[in-house]
Protein backbone atom coordinates (compact mmCIF):
# COMPACT_ATOMS: atom_id res chain seq x y z
CA UNK A 1 0.00 0.00 0.00
CA UNK A 2 1.41 3.39 -1.01
CA UNK A 3 0.35 6.52 0.87
CA UNK A 4 -0.07 9.89 -0.80
CA UNK A 5 2.58 12.48 0.00
CA UNK A 6 4.98 9.94 1.46
CA UNK A 7 8.73 10.14 0.96
CA UNK A 8 10.61 7.23 2.50
CA UNK A 9 13.09 8.55 5.07
CA UNK A 10 16.86 8.19 5.05
CA UNK A 11 16.87 5.19 7.37
CA UNK A 12 14.58 3.15 5.15
CA UNK A 13 15.74 3.58 1.60
CA UNK A 14 18.67 3.97 -0.73
CA UNK A 15 18.70 6.04 -3.90
CA UNK A 16 21.04 5.91 -6.82
CA UNK A 17 23.24 8.49 -8.51
CA UNK A 18 23.68 7.37 -12.10
CA UNK A 19 26.83 7.88 -14.16
CA UNK A 20 26.11 8.10 -17.87
CA UNK A 21 28.07 5.61 -19.95
CA UNK A 22 30.86 6.95 -22.16
CA UNK A 23 30.92 10.20 -20.19
CA UNK A 24 34.09 11.69 -18.76
CA UNK A 25 33.96 14.19 -15.90
CA UNK A 26 37.14 15.70 -14.48
CA UNK A 27 39.11 12.86 -16.03
CA UNK A 28 37.04 10.16 -14.32
CA UNK A 29 35.42 8.01 -16.99
CA UNK A 30 32.29 6.05 -16.16
CA UNK A 31 32.81 2.30 -16.25
CA UNK A 32 30.42 -0.63 -16.34
CA UNK A 33 30.55 -2.77 -13.21
CA UNK A 34 30.05 -6.50 -13.74
CA UNK A 35 29.38 -9.33 -11.29
CA UNK A 36 28.85 -6.86 -8.47
CA UNK A 37 28.66 -8.10 -4.90
CA UNK A 38 26.69 -6.09 -2.36
CA UNK A 39 29.88 -5.59 -0.33
CA UNK A 40 31.54 -3.94 -3.34
CA UNK A 41 29.06 -1.07 -3.40
CA UNK A 42 30.21 2.34 -2.15
CA UNK A 43 27.68 4.04 0.08
CA UNK A 44 27.80 7.77 0.52
CA UNK A 45 25.98 10.00 2.98
CA UNK A 46 25.28 13.02 0.80
CA UNK A 47 25.23 15.39 3.75
CA UNK A 48 28.72 14.39 4.83
CA UNK A 49 30.78 15.72 1.93
CA UNK A 50 33.13 13.16 0.45
CA UNK A 51 32.97 10.68 3.32
CA UNK A 52 32.58 7.18 1.86
CA UNK A 53 31.61 4.07 3.74
CA UNK A 54 32.94 0.96 2.08
CA UNK A 55 30.28 -1.44 3.31
CA UNK A 56 26.54 -1.98 2.99
CA UNK A 57 25.57 -1.82 6.66
CA UNK A 58 23.16 1.02 5.95
CA UNK A 59 21.09 -1.00 3.48
CA UNK A 60 17.77 -1.94 5.10
CA UNK A 61 16.63 -5.52 5.40
CA UNK A 62 14.21 -6.56 2.66
CA UNK A 63 15.45 -3.67 0.53
CA UNK A 64 13.99 -3.26 -2.97
CA UNK A 65 17.54 -2.84 -4.23
CA UNK A 66 18.42 -5.21 -7.07
CA UNK A 67 21.99 -6.07 -7.96
CA UNK A 68 21.32 -5.70 -11.66
CA UNK A 69 20.27 -2.10 -10.99
CA UNK A 70 23.81 -1.32 -9.87
CA UNK A 71 25.39 -1.64 -13.31
CA UNK A 72 27.24 1.59 -14.10
CA UNK A 73 25.93 3.25 -10.99
CA UNK A 74 27.24 4.72 -7.77
CA UNK A 75 24.93 4.03 -4.88
CA UNK A 76 24.24 6.88 -2.49
CA UNK A 77 22.82 6.72 0.97
CA UNK A 78 20.12 9.35 0.86
CA UNK A 79 19.12 11.85 3.50
CA UNK A 80 16.48 14.53 3.19
CA UNK A 81 19.11 17.16 2.54
CA UNK A 82 18.25 20.81 3.10
CA UNK A 83 17.13 22.12 -0.28
CA UNK A 84 19.20 25.03 -1.35
CA UNK A 85 18.40 25.24 -8.12
CA UNK A 86 15.41 24.87 -10.39
CA UNK A 87 17.37 28.11 -10.76
CA UNK A 88 20.12 27.32 -8.26
CA UNK A 89 18.30 24.39 -6.67
CA UNK A 90 19.57 20.83 -6.38
CA UNK A 91 19.00 17.40 -7.89
CA UNK A 92 15.94 15.64 -6.51
CA UNK A 93 17.08 12.02 -6.07
CA UNK A 94 14.83 9.20 -7.34
CA UNK A 95 11.85 8.75 -5.03
CA UNK A 96 12.10 12.10 -3.27
CA UNK A 97 9.77 14.00 -5.64
CA UNK A 98 7.61 10.98 -6.54
CA UNK A 99 4.51 13.06 -7.45
CA UNK A 100 6.40 14.90 -10.23
CA UNK A 101 5.07 14.49 -13.78
CA UNK A 102 6.84 15.62 -16.95
CA UNK A 103 4.53 16.58 -19.83
CA UNK A 104 5.72 15.65 -23.33
CA UNK A 105 4.46 16.69 -26.77
CA UNK A 106 4.26 14.58 -29.96
CA UNK A 107 7.99 15.13 -30.52
CA UNK A 108 8.79 13.74 -27.06
CA UNK A 109 9.89 17.17 -25.86
CA UNK A 110 9.14 18.16 -22.30
CA UNK A 111 7.21 21.44 -22.06
CA UNK A 112 5.57 21.55 -18.61
CA UNK A 113 5.26 19.78 -15.31
CA UNK A 114 2.40 18.29 -13.34
CA UNK A 115 1.47 16.63 -10.05
CA UNK A 116 0.09 13.11 -9.60
CA UNK A 117 -3.19 13.21 -7.63
CA UNK A 118 -4.32 9.59 -7.99
CA UNK A 119 -3.89 6.59 -10.30
CA UNK A 120 -5.51 8.42 -13.24
CA UNK A 121 -5.33 12.17 -12.58
CA UNK A 122 -2.53 14.71 -13.09
CA UNK A 123 -2.84 18.33 -11.92
CA UNK A 124 -1.20 21.02 -14.06
CA UNK A 125 -1.56 24.62 -15.26
CA UNK A 126 -4.21 25.65 -17.80
CA UNK A 127 -1.65 27.62 -19.81
CA UNK A 128 0.24 24.37 -20.46
CA UNK A 129 -2.73 22.87 -22.27
CA UNK A 130 -2.34 24.83 -25.52
CA UNK A 131 0.93 23.27 -26.62
CA UNK A 132 -0.01 19.98 -28.22
CA UNK A 133 -2.89 17.87 -29.57
CA UNK A 134 -1.30 14.74 -28.17
CA UNK A 135 0.15 14.93 -24.67
CA UNK A 136 2.10 12.24 -22.89
CA UNK A 137 3.18 12.10 -19.27
CA UNK A 138 6.47 10.73 -17.99
CA UNK A 139 6.49 9.62 -14.34
CA UNK A 140 9.29 8.50 -12.05
CA UNK A 141 11.78 10.48 -14.13
CA UNK A 142 15.14 11.53 -12.67
CA UNK A 143 17.41 12.03 -15.69
CA UNK A 144 15.71 12.40 -19.08
CA UNK A 145 18.83 11.14 -20.87
CA UNK A 146 19.04 7.87 -18.93
CA UNK A 147 16.43 5.13 -18.55
CA UNK A 148 16.73 3.83 -14.99
CA UNK A 149 13.86 1.36 -15.13
CA UNK A 150 11.73 3.29 -12.62
CA UNK A 151 9.95 5.44 -15.19
CA UNK A 152 6.51 5.08 -16.75
CA UNK A 153 4.99 6.75 -19.81
CA UNK A 154 1.26 7.45 -20.12
CA UNK A 155 -0.96 8.94 -22.78
CA UNK A 156 -3.38 11.71 -21.78
CA UNK A 157 -6.96 10.81 -22.67
CA UNK A 158 -8.97 13.80 -21.41
CA UNK A 159 -8.17 17.35 -20.27
CA UNK A 160 -10.37 19.57 -18.11
CA UNK A 161 -9.41 23.25 -18.03
CA UNK A 162 -10.98 25.78 -15.67
CA UNK A 163 -13.80 27.51 -17.53
CA UNK A 164 -12.75 30.92 -16.17
CA UNK A 165 -9.08 30.66 -17.03
CA UNK A 166 -7.79 34.01 -18.35
CA UNK A 167 -4.69 33.67 -20.58
CA UNK A 168 -3.90 37.39 -20.33
CA UNK A 169 -3.75 37.43 -16.51
CA UNK A 170 -3.16 33.73 -15.72
CA UNK A 171 -6.13 33.83 -13.34
CA UNK A 172 -7.61 30.37 -12.67
CA UNK A 173 -4.49 28.77 -14.18
CA UNK A 174 -5.43 25.20 -13.38
CA UNK A 175 -6.23 22.02 -15.34
CA UNK A 176 -6.65 18.30 -14.78
CA UNK A 177 -5.54 15.51 -17.10
CA UNK A 178 -6.91 11.98 -17.11
CA UNK A 179 -4.55 9.26 -18.26
CA UNK A 180 -5.67 6.53 -20.63
CA UNK A 181 -4.35 3.78 -18.35
CA UNK A 182 -3.91 3.74 -14.56
CA UNK A 183 -0.58 4.50 -12.90
CA UNK A 184 1.23 1.66 -11.18
CA UNK A 185 2.51 3.21 -7.97
CA UNK A 186 5.97 2.49 -6.60
CA UNK A 187 8.40 4.20 -4.26
CA UNK A 188 9.42 6.31 -7.29
CA UNK A 189 5.87 7.18 -8.41
CA UNK A 190 3.35 8.39 -5.82
CA UNK A 191 0.62 11.04 -5.58
CA UNK A 192 0.81 14.16 -3.46
CA UNK A 193 -2.00 14.52 -0.93
CA UNK A 194 -4.89 16.91 -1.59
CA UNK A 195 -5.52 19.02 1.53
CA UNK A 196 -8.82 20.37 2.80
CA UNK A 197 -9.12 24.11 2.11
CA UNK A 198 -9.10 25.20 5.75
CA UNK A 199 -6.12 23.00 6.61
CA UNK A 200 -4.21 24.32 3.59
CA UNK A 201 -4.84 27.98 4.39
CA UNK A 202 -4.61 27.92 8.18
CA UNK A 203 -1.82 25.38 8.57
CA UNK A 204 0.14 24.53 5.42
CA UNK A 205 0.45 28.04 4.00
CA UNK A 206 1.62 29.31 7.38
CA UNK A 207 4.62 27.03 7.22
CA UNK A 208 7.90 28.86 6.47
CA UNK A 209 8.32 27.33 3.02
CA UNK A 210 7.20 24.84 0.41
CA UNK A 211 9.07 22.86 -2.24
CA UNK A 212 8.93 23.23 -6.02
CA UNK A 213 10.39 20.80 -8.54
CA UNK A 214 10.76 20.41 -12.28
CA UNK A 215 12.89 20.03 -15.39
CA UNK A 216 12.67 23.71 -16.40
CA UNK A 217 15.43 26.10 -17.36
CA UNK A 218 18.17 26.63 -14.79
CA UNK A 219 18.21 30.36 -15.62
CA UNK A 220 16.87 32.88 -18.12
CA UNK A 221 18.07 31.97 -21.62
CA UNK A 222 19.51 28.65 -20.45
CA UNK A 223 18.61 25.15 -21.54
CA UNK A 224 16.11 23.04 -19.56
CA UNK A 225 17.62 20.76 -16.95
CA UNK A 226 17.93 17.09 -17.90
CA UNK A 227 17.89 16.12 -14.21
CA UNK A 228 14.91 16.76 -11.94
CA UNK A 229 15.56 19.78 -9.73
CA UNK A 230 13.97 20.81 -6.45
CA UNK A 231 14.08 23.98 -4.41
CA UNK A 232 12.80 25.09 -1.04
CA UNK A 233 10.77 28.29 -1.54
CA UNK A 234 9.68 30.57 1.33
CA UNK A 235 6.09 31.75 1.30
CA UNK A 236 5.87 35.51 0.64
CA UNK A 237 3.20 37.59 2.39
CA UNK A 238 0.50 38.99 0.15
CA UNK A 239 1.37 42.68 0.55
CA UNK A 240 5.04 42.12 -0.31
CA UNK A 241 3.94 39.98 -3.24
CA UNK A 242 1.63 42.68 -4.67
CA UNK A 243 4.17 45.46 -4.13
CA UNK A 244 6.81 43.53 -6.09
CA UNK A 245 4.96 43.80 -9.41
CA UNK A 246 2.70 46.06 -11.46
CA UNK A 247 0.86 42.98 -12.71
CA UNK A 248 -2.28 41.74 -10.98
CA UNK A 249 -1.95 39.16 -8.23
CA UNK A 250 -5.46 37.75 -7.88
CA UNK A 251 -6.84 36.13 -4.73
CA UNK A 252 -6.34 32.78 -6.50
CA UNK A 253 -2.56 33.25 -6.56
CA UNK A 254 0.28 33.41 -4.06
CA UNK A 255 3.96 34.31 -4.23
CA UNK A 256 6.94 32.30 -3.10
CA UNK A 257 10.66 32.77 -3.47
CA UNK A 258 13.56 35.00 -2.54
CA UNK A 259 13.98 38.76 -2.72
CA UNK A 260 17.73 38.97 -3.39
CA UNK A 261 18.90 35.35 -3.66
CA UNK A 262 18.96 34.01 -7.24
CA UNK A 263 16.71 30.98 -6.71
CA UNK A 264 13.39 30.45 -8.49
CA UNK A 265 11.26 28.27 -10.75
CA UNK A 266 11.65 29.04 -14.46
CA UNK A 267 10.25 28.31 -17.94
CA UNK A 268 9.48 24.61 -18.32
CA UNK A 269 8.63 24.20 -14.64
CA UNK A 270 5.12 25.59 -15.35
CA UNK A 271 2.29 23.36 -14.20
CA UNK A 272 4.57 21.57 -11.79
CA UNK A 273 4.11 21.00 -8.07
CA UNK A 274 4.47 23.33 -5.15
CA UNK A 275 4.13 21.03 -2.15
CA UNK A 276 4.24 21.74 1.56
CA UNK A 277 5.41 19.28 4.16
CA UNK A 278 3.42 18.68 7.34
CA UNK A 279 4.94 16.04 9.56
CA UNK A 280 6.14 13.38 7.14
CA UNK A 281 3.48 14.06 4.51
CA UNK A 282 3.60 16.35 1.47
CA UNK A 283 0.44 18.17 0.36
CA UNK A 284 -0.09 19.93 -2.95
CA UNK A 285 -0.37 23.66 -2.23
CA UNK A 286 0.44 25.35 -5.53
CA UNK A 287 0.91 25.07 -9.28
CA UNK A 288 3.88 26.80 -10.93
CA UNK A 289 2.13 29.52 -12.96
CA UNK A 290 4.09 32.64 -13.93
CA UNK A 291 6.75 35.15 -13.03
CA UNK A 292 8.68 38.12 -14.38
CA UNK A 293 11.80 36.42 -15.68
CA UNK A 294 13.51 33.89 -13.43
CA UNK A 295 15.18 34.66 -10.10
CA UNK A 296 15.25 38.41 -10.77
CA UNK A 297 16.06 40.61 -7.80
CA UNK A 298 12.92 41.84 -6.08
CA UNK A 299 10.67 39.47 -8.04
CA UNK A 300 8.92 36.30 -6.91
CA UNK A 301 7.43 33.22 -8.50
CA UNK A 302 3.63 33.31 -8.74
CA UNK A 303 1.63 30.13 -8.12
CA UNK A 304 -1.97 29.06 -8.52
CA UNK A 305 -3.25 28.65 -4.95
CA UNK A 306 -4.59 25.10 -4.87
CA UNK A 307 -6.64 25.68 -1.69
CA UNK A 308 -8.98 27.91 -3.71
CA UNK A 309 -9.79 25.02 -6.05
CA UNK A 310 -10.30 21.98 -3.79
CA UNK A 311 -13.99 21.68 -4.69
CA UNK A 312 -13.19 22.22 -8.38
CA UNK A 313 -10.47 19.56 -8.25
CA UNK A 314 -12.74 17.04 -6.52
CA UNK A 315 -15.53 17.75 -9.03
CA UNK A 316 -13.11 17.29 -11.91
CA UNK A 317 -11.80 14.03 -10.49
CA UNK A 318 -15.38 12.78 -10.05
CA UNK A 319 -16.14 13.66 -13.68
CA UNK A 320 -12.95 12.12 -15.08
CA UNK A 321 -12.62 8.87 -13.14
CA UNK A 322 -13.62 5.69 -15.01
CA UNK A 323 -17.19 4.58 -14.34
CA UNK A 324 -16.98 1.04 -15.78
CA UNK A 325 -17.77 -1.90 -13.55
CA UNK A 326 -14.75 -3.79 -12.27
CA UNK A 327 -13.63 -6.65 -14.46
CA UNK A 328 -14.85 -5.05 -17.66
CA UNK A 329 -12.06 -4.49 -20.13
CA UNK A 330 -11.55 -0.85 -21.09
CA UNK A 331 -11.08 0.20 -24.69
CA UNK A 332 -7.62 1.61 -25.28
CA UNK A 333 -7.64 5.34 -26.03
CA UNK A 334 -6.82 6.36 -29.59
CA UNK A 335 -6.44 9.86 -30.97
CA UNK A 336 -5.81 13.31 -29.48
CA UNK A 337 -6.84 14.21 -25.96
CA UNK A 338 -10.45 15.26 -25.49
CA UNK A 339 -10.75 18.78 -24.07
CA UNK A 340 -13.45 19.88 -21.65
CA UNK A 341 -14.23 22.91 -19.48
CA UNK A 342 -15.41 22.85 -15.88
Amino acid sequence: IFKCGAVVTENVRTVFRYDRKNTTTQGNESTVMENINMSDLMLKNISDGDFLQENSDFLPENSDFLLEDAVSEETLYSQMASMTRIVNGEDCPPGECPWQALLLNEDDRGFCGGTILNEYIILTAAHCMNASRYIYVRLGEFDVLVDHGNEARHEVETIITHHRYKPDTYNNDIALMKLAMPIKFSRFILPACIPEQEFAEKVLMREPDGMVSGFGRTGEGRQPSTILQRLSMPYVDRLTCKESTQLRISTNMFCAGYDTIAKDSCQGDSGGPHVTRYGNTYFITGIVSWGEGCARKGKYGVYTQVSKYIRWINSGIEQLMPKEKSGRRRKRHRGPARRLLL
